[in-house]
């Protein structure tokens, strides 16, 4: 019985070792992935750049909110968090959806094995950012119901 997986080495080229029992085998340099048509791969790196303008303006947001404070404006402090973790999301994304897109796309070797360094630390990071995004939508809202009454 002969499986052979197809994997990608740094020439593209597949590279076969011999198995148990003679049987000739393709050689495993990067792990199963999934199979990208060109639709998805267009639709996930247009959304990585769409993302990537999305680090920076939740970036200038921060900036401004940080940067202009005047007394007859709300408080910033829960908008300009939510900025900082809208803007990981939004890198988060990139690092983990993006660049998948683009390895198994274009068979990058080198992009995956920096990939399976961070992967297990940037979804970590990720599901934290998601779980206190919504806290701070609430906490804003606290915020600014506070500003507005206090004013009465």
């Amino acid at each position: 019985m002969t499986s052979t997986i197809s994997y990608f080495n740094s020439n593209s080229q597949p590279s076969f070792i011999e198995g148990m029992e003679g049987e000739i085998e393709e050689e495993q340099i990067c792990g199963d992935g999934e199979t990208y048509t060109l639709a998805r791969f267009l639709f996930i790196f247009l959304s990585s750049w769409i993302a990537c303008l999305g680090i920076v303006g939740n970036l200038l947001l921060f900036y401004l909110f940080i940067k202009h404070k005047y007394p007859n404006t709300p408080p910033t402090l829960y908008p300009s968090a939510l900025a900082i973790l809208d803007s990981i999301i939004c890198l988060m994304y990139i690092l983990l959806f993006g660049s998948d897109a683009m390895i198994n796309f274009w068979q990058m070797q080198n992009l995956f094995l920096i990939y399976h360094i961070y992967i297990v630390p940037a979804f970590v990071i990720s599901r934290i950012t998601q779980l206190a995004i919504p806290y701070m939508l609430i906490f804003a809202t606290l915020e600014r119901l506070v500003w507005i009454v206090g004013d009465l």
